[in-house]
């Protein structure tokens, strides 16, 4: 089993809620080559945010979309190990990924760590301007926009501490997330992932419900949270 087999169950999802190539793009965000190109097992490393366009547009969780054991009668056969041998690659196998797990389990502590700590600032701020109404504090500005670049760096921070992540440009010269060994990543780790990108969301709204935050739309750019009132 590869992760082409990544393409067949997008391919039998999308039948499922009979939709088109064309509808799945559009829902996904993503372009109908990308589209055709996983089902068809061309491409067979796809980023986190093409794969989670394609869980929301499927109505689906990324761990549902992406999780699916593999045998082992699949794993390639070895002969001059024997049976000893395949034991030993085995063992191997396991402290790699306690290495892996470990180095994520680090990763996740330190972001939930830096998440309780925007959310004071984010609390603190919310409360002081709400006494200090009439006559906004500039020094809230600054901390304000530490709180929004802070909460957006956590999902790509966990994105990168996953198993066989890493960064490359785009054809645009654009830096995003690739890799990870889809079948190496547990149901946990891809559900961290979703929260990261939530606690991000949530705190945008808290701000814009607070009258601190208003989301602009920039041409060729996708909506920002941008700070208002705070130092005017």
């Amino acid at each position: 089993m590869g992760v082409g087999n990544l393409g067949i169950r997008v391919r039998d999802a999308r039948k499922a809620r009979d939709l088109s190539q064309e509808a799945l793009a559009r829902e996904a965000g993503v372009s109908l080559n990308l589209v055709n190109k996983l089902e068809r097992g061309v491409v067979t490393d796809p980023h986190y945010s093409t794969i989670s366009g394609l869980a929301r547009a499927l109505d689906m969780t990324v761990e549902d979309l992406v999780k699916e054991p593999v045998p082992l009668a699949e794993a390639p056969p070895d002969s001059s190990l024997g049976e000893a041998g395949v034991g030993r690659a085995e063992e191997e196998l396991e402290v790699d990924r306690s290495k892996d797990r470990a180095h994520w389990d680090r990763v996740l502590a330190s972001v939930r760590e830096r998440q309780r700590n925007v959310e004071a600032t984010v609390g603190e701020v919310v409360a002081s301007e709400a006494r200090n109404a009439r006559e906004p504090r500039k020094a809230d500005l600054s901390r304000l926009k530490w709180a929004l670049d802070e909460a957006q760096k956590f999902e790509r921070t966990l994105l990168l501490a996953l198993p066989g992540s890493y960064v490359r440009h785009s054809s645009t010269g654009q830096e995003e997330i690739a890799g990870g060994d889809l079948f190496a990543i547990e149901p946990d780790q891809w559900e961290e992932v979703g929260k990261a990108q939530r606690f991000y969301t949530d705190i945008v709204e808290r701000l814009v419900q607070a009258g601190l935050v208003e989301i602009k739309e920039r041409p060729g750019q996708k909506p920002q949270p941008t700070p208002v009132n705070i130092g005017a």
